[in-house]
């Protein structure tokens, strides 16, 4: 199986631009409605400032540009709960051990916005081999 690596930006207030390993794909999905598809995902131009990407496990996610900032939605099947780990937590219906840092830490109870931030820069890597624009954070399938 390919593995992909999908980075999508906020270009202005309410546009977005989609790389594709490395590659500039924006031109393929300008239209709503326009849709990219490889053998294990689709990128599907929802709305003006929307970009859905599904991958063929069936996570998605909807990126949404609005007020020159994003916003994203993530959808995980049901048959992947208890196996996943990252920003998002583990999907495992208990919502108080979501915040892990990258070093295995777990917070719980209430945290402050400026803790919950160093809990996602703890989870910054630039392992994308110069094809991104920034710093990505990574979200994990165990299989």
């Amino acid at each position: 199986m390919f593995r992909y690596s999908i980075q999508i930006t906020l270009s202005g207030n309410t546009s977005l631009d989609v790389l594709l390993n490395g590659d500039d794909v924006t031109a393929n999905v300008t239209n709503v409605n326009d849709t990219l598809t490889t053998d294990t995902l689709s990128i599907v131009k929802e709305a003006e400032s929307s970009l859905s990407t599904t991958f063929s496990n069936g996570i998605g996610v909807t990126v949404t540009a609005s007020f020159g900032m994003l916003s994203f939605v993530v959808q995980v099947p049901e048959e992947l709960r208890n196996l996943t780990e990252g920003l998002l937590g583990d999907f495992n219906g208990d919502p108080g051990n979501d915040l892990v840092f990258r070093n295995g830490t777990t917070l719980f109870g209430n945290v402050t916005d400026r803790v919950i931030h160093k809990v996602g820069q703890s989870c910054e890597f630039f392992g994308c081999n110069n094809t991104c624009k920034h710093g990505l954070y990574n979200y994990h399938y165990r299989s």
